[in-house]
Order: C-alpha cells, then sequence, then structure tokens
C-alpha cells in the first residue's frame, strides 16, 4: 500500500475506480484499507467519498479515532486518584487539566465514579432497622412491594418531579434499568419481581456488603451500557439520547432510590403518604341511615 501510495503522489492516479468497478467492490476495497490510505484513496475519487454511507462506515471512524489520539495523554494511563495528583501537581498541569476535552475524557467520568462510590458506602453501611420504627419509610420498607415496583415507582416520580427534558423517553429508560437491575442483583441472590428492598439489605449488612455491591454496580453498568449500545446499533428509537452524561444521571437515580433517608427517599416517601391521606379524605361519608342498594 505505501508503494501504491508514493506511485499516487508522482502524478499517478491508479487509486481511482478502476473502469468498470462497481460500488460494492469499491467498499470492499475501502474495508481493508487502513484510515491513511482511505484519506488518500478519497483524495482521487472524492464524488465517491461523498456519500453518507461512505462517510459513515469508513471515514467518520476514522476521524474519531484520530481526534481520541490526539487528546490521549499520560492520563489515560492513571487511575482517578492517580490523575488528581497529577493535575495538581503544578500549574502548568492545572491549566492542561483545565481543558474541556481533558476534563470530558479523564476528570468528569473520575468525579462520577467518586460520587457513585460515596453512595455505595452509604447503602452498604445503612442500619435498616433504624428506619423500621418511623412511620415516614413504612411505605417502601414493606415486604410486600418487590424492588421492581419500588424502583420503577420511585425513578417515574423522579422523571415528573425533576425531569430532563421535555421528552425524555422514560419508558425507553426503564426497560433497560429493569433488564440491568434483574441481572446484577440476580448475580447476588435477588428476584427483583419477589424480593424486597429489606431482603436487599439484608444482603448487603453482611460482613462483604460494601464489596457486594460494587460488583453489583459494576454488572449493572455494564449490562446497562451493552443494552443501550445494542439498541442504538439496531436504530431503536431514543437511545440516540443516550449518552455518557444521561447514563451517570440515571446511574445515580438507581443508587438514590437505594440511599434510604437521603432527601430523595424522604421526599419520595412523603408524597406517597400524601397520596395515601388524600385518597382517605376523598372517600364519600356515606350515609348508613339510608336504604343501601348492596344485597348483604
Amino acid at each position: 500500500m505505501s508503494r501504491t501510495l508514493k506511485q499516487n503522489k508522482r502524478g499517478g492516479n491508479i487509486m481511482d475506480i478502476p473502469y468498470g468497478m462497481i460500488d460494492g467492490d469499491a467498499d470492499n476495497l475501502l474495508k481493508q484499507m487502513d484510515c491513511k490510505s482511505r484519506a488518500n484513496w478519497c483524495i482521487s475519487n472524492p464524488d465517491y467519498c461523498k456519500s453518507s454511507v461512505i462517510y459513515d462506515t469508513y471515514l467518520k471512524p476514522c476521524k474519531i479515532m484520530a481526534e481520541a489520539l490526539k487528546t490521549k495523554d499520560i492520563l489515560n494511563d492513571l487511575d482517578c486518584k492517580s490523575r488528581v495528583n497529577w493535575c495538581s501537581a503544578n500549574k502548568a498541569r492545572r491549566r492542561h487539566c483545565s481543558k474541556p476535552i481533558i476534563q470530558k475524557m479523564y476528570i468528569s467520568p473520575c468525579k462520577q465514579i467518586a460520587k457513585q462510590n460515596r453512595y455505595i458506602r452509604r447503602i452498604s453501611t445503612t442500619d435498616i432497622q433504624e428506619f423500621l420504627d418511623i412511620p415516614l419509610y413504612s411505605i417502601i420498607l414493606n415486604e410486600n412491594i418487590s424492588l421492581i415496583e419500588y424502583v420503577n415507582d420511585i425513578l417515574w416520580w423522579g422523571s415528573k418531579r425533576f425531569p430532563i427534558n421535555d421528552d425524555f423517553p422514560w419508558e425507553f429508560v426503564q426497560n433497560q434499568v429493569n433488564y440491568a437491575l434483574d441481572y446484577s442483583l440476580g448475580r447476588i441472590g435477588l428476584n427483583i419481581y419477589t424480593s424486597s428492598l429489606l431482603d436487599m439489605f439484608d444482603v448487603l449488612n453482611r460482613p462483604n456488603g460494601e464489596d457486594i455491591l460494587y460488583q453489583s454496580l459494576k454488572h449493572f453498568r455494564d449490562m446497562f451500557n451493552d443494552n443501550v449500545l445494542r439498541m442504538y446499533r439496531m436504530g431503536m428509537r431514543h437511545a440516540d439520547q443516550m449518552n455518557l452524561s444521561i447514563i451517570n444521571i440515571i446511574i445515580m437515580r438507581v443508587l438514590n432510590a437505594f440511599a434510604i433517608g437521603n432527601p430523595i427517599t424522604i421526599e419520595y416517601s412523603t408524597y406517597k403518604i400524601d397520596q395515601i391521606q388524600e385518597t382517605i379524605i376523598n372517600v364519600p361519608d356515606y350515609d348508613t341511615d339510608e336504604e343501601s342498594d348492596y344485597d348483604y
């Protein structure tokens, strides 16, 4: 291929589509080229490479890869703690780490992971017995309410209380959350359709509860990401709205649901109790002296 490129630079046009070659043949040719060769080939065949299909299939991935390589630096090989130490060492490094592309690729993901880890520690060290005697939590700490019912309801409530955007596809998201929860909690012996929050905390209150939750979160994140990516590849509606930032928001909302006693679960429990009280208040006050239509 390098010999071909040199001949082309001397003025030849041997990388043009050969006479009689059909689009499928050129497609196979591009498939076998590396990125540099594709770029050179398209210089000689600009009309063919204007095709959106050719661009999306062969050129766009090369541009993305080039951008990634351009921004790749020492931070790529460091864990989150080491990145913090490296970035805070001197003024030049702080300036480097403040660049938007560096923040997006290396710093922001670490901040999200740190936030999720704080919630994991909080959830795994929760003494659920402290909440059992508080009437406010009787709504969610109920053995008759399954994990899937609880998570679906609090996420739906959260989608109305704290909307991400006006047309955010919560039904799509809910399905992916359910698949990921079923997989991740199933690996620690919980059935999201029959197990309750109390069952989950029985597992997490074991001596290795924090490690169990770390692994569950990893499995949840992997399954959630894989499902969204698969839906995106299938061209399913709404999948294109699920970027990394949105996925981290969803993960935090799931963790919030399990962090009993935090502001979110307090507000949600209050909302559920208010619903019950409103239902009771609005029950018609029937006059028992009147003749009833019911056949006793």
